[in-house]
């Protein structure tokens, strides 16, 4: 099994928030939501990140469940392959405090 290194992790965290922002960027409603959504958690990293990150993980266990009645393996599959770590949500949660502190300046 091929290990991932941490600049690669690092590649994948990246592109996985690039990914999540362009679709979020571009849909009004959402993008409205999470700058209300970073304004009530006060602007903290930490918190917004926790919070991203666990709004994704319903996200997936949802797909999981619905993916499982069709093959319980490809449910295994799509949550190995969606489970994310903290890092890519850290880095979402700095760029939108960062761009959201900008407008209110």
């Amino acid at each position: 099994m091929p290990m991932i290194t941490k600049s690669s992790s690092d590649i994948v965290a990246e592109q996985f928030a690039n990914d999540w922002l362009l679709v979020v960027e571009n849909d009004h409603e959402m993008w409205t939501q999470l700058v209300d959504d970073v304004k009530e958690l006060d602007y903290n990293v930490i918190a917004t990140t926790a919070y991203l990150r666990e709004e994704w993980d319903v996200l997936v266990d949802q797909m999981e469940t619905q993916v499982s009645k069709i093959s319980d393996v490809a449910g295994l599959l799509l949550r190995q392959m969606l489970v994310m770590g903290d890092r890519p949500f850290e880095l979402i949660a700095r760029y939108v405090i960062e761009r959201v502190k900008e407008v209110e300046q």
